[in-house]
């Protein structure tokens, strides 16, 4: 007993062991894959045509072999001719890219960098499609704009290469780039444009106010590279001089302050189109146009539209007896072998946007070459060469910006009043 109680004292006492389990990891469950490619292919053609120009975009950069399937997929034959100009802007706040589709009207999608924006973020290492912020859709008058914002620092060049990215893969629309010369790197923006492995643009807007040197504004005239188009947007004074044949486009010159644009600037240039804006040219200056073609000179240039400083009467750009034609696209009506050399028309055109009239002459040449000069809306004076191989009908393709609600300066008005009373008489 006195052993039993030393044991129960001073001995540990057993513990009972139990066998050792072993533990089995628990197996997190794996998400399930949406295996796309796996799809048929006519399957796969319609998921895409759902996708947005975003979703298409952000598709495109996981690898090569999506950016790939994504210009696949674009350069179907349904979309060749899809894509509007794609456009990247540099200003001095904020640029910008902005695309446009047919499949997609009124509706605008853009990637804007906005300097106030980046500056005040946090994290100053966000790259393209990271961190992006994706505001309400705005209503505008004309269209609504879908935006995604950059927040990211990322440079000119980077931004050239995102670009150049979208217009890949969606196969290489035509492409427009805006300048604001008041950009604080302007200088060395249009510097690294000029090298040799960039392409030059296709069509260019260059912008500035009249704060801008207007040394500084040659020095970038001379160094912008552009094949087919180029719209001037610069407040110049009217002493302001230019060499417009510097600019070898093929479609288009297009200046919205031109009260510096001489008649004589524009004579000799070879582009399809010419436009003038907000110029200084006078009915005379029409007149002078019409008069020396009609005299055997022939430009190079199909047509040249001019907003002039003053309400012309086109009755005195012409002269001679004419007759009225009730069509003035119908190119039957104007007979090359008659003794009259001019056709008369005076017609309007209204929806529920824009209401347009045009009041003017084709005029048939010595030679049988037919022109036509016209008013469009009081004071936008066109100067059209009438080619041949145009088909049945004459050619009317109005500027764009002829669509756009416009006001008139009290000259203006006074001269339209002028106009009517004379044309009483």
């Amino acid at each position: 007993m006195i052993m039993s109680i030393f044991s129960r004292c001073f001995c540990k006492p057993k513990v009972k062991v139990e066998p050792e389990v072993e533990m089995t990891p628990v197996q997190e469950p794996v998400p399930e894959v949406f295996q796309l490619m796996g799809l048929p292919e006519e399957v796969i053609s319609n998921v895409f045509e759902m996708l947005s120009p975003f979703e298409l975009i952000a598709f495109s950069f996981c690898s090569t072999k999506t950016k790939n399937i994504a210009k696949s997929m674009r350069s179907h034959p349904k979309f060749k001719k899809d894509c509007k100009p794609f456009k990247m802007s540099i200003g001095p706040i904020y640029q910008r890219i902005i695309m446009e589709f047919k499949e997609h009207p009124n509706l605008y999608w853009q990637f804007m960098k906005n300097r106030q924006i980046t500056d005040n973020t946090g994290d100053q290492k966000t790259f393209v499609l990271d961190n992006i912020q994706i505001p309400v859709w705005s209503d505008g008058i004309l269209a609504n704009f879908c935006t995604l914002h950059l927040l990211s620092d990322n440079s000119i060049p980077e931004l050239t290469k995102f670009y150049e990215h979208l217009c890949e893969v969606f196969n290489q629309p035509r492409q427009l780039m805006s300048f604001d010369l008041e950009f604080f790197d302007i200088a060395n923006t249009i510097r690294f444009y000029l090298k040799a492995e960039q392409k030059p643009f296709q069509y260019v807007t260059l912008s500035c106010s009249k704060r801008s040197s207007e040394t500084f504004i040659r020095w970038a005239f001379d160094r912008v590279r552009v094949t087919k188009g180029i719209f001037i947007r610069c407040e110049l004074s009217q002493k302001f001089f230019y060499d417009l044949e510097r600019f070898d486009v093929e479609e288009f010159i297009e200046i919205y302050w031109s009260y510096w644009v001489k008649l004589e600037y524009v004579l000799n240039l070879s582009c399809e189109k010419i436009a003038l804006f907000k110029s200084s040219l006078c009915p005379s200056d029409l007149q002078e146009l019409v008069l020396k073609w009609r005299g055997g000179w022939s430009p190079d240039w199909i047509e040249i539209l001019i907003e002039l400083q003053e309400i012309p009467n086109i009755e005195e750009c012409v002269e001679g007896p004419y007759v009225t034609i009730r069509d003035r696209r119908d190119r039957k009506l104007v007979d090359k072998n008659s003794d009259i050399q001019l056709f008369q028309f005076n017609e309007s055109m209204a929806t529920t946007q824009y209401s347009l009239s045009f009041t003017g002459y084709h005029i048939v040449r010595s030679d049988g070459e037919i022109a036509s000069v016209y008013i469009v809306n009081s004071n936008i004076a066109i100067f059209t060469i009438q080619q041949d191989d145009y088909g049945k009908d004459f050619k009317f393709e109005l500027n764009r910006r002829l669509y756009l609600p416009r006001k008139r300066t009290l000259e203006q008005r006074k001269s339209v009043m002028t106009v009517e009373k004379s044309r009483q008489l």
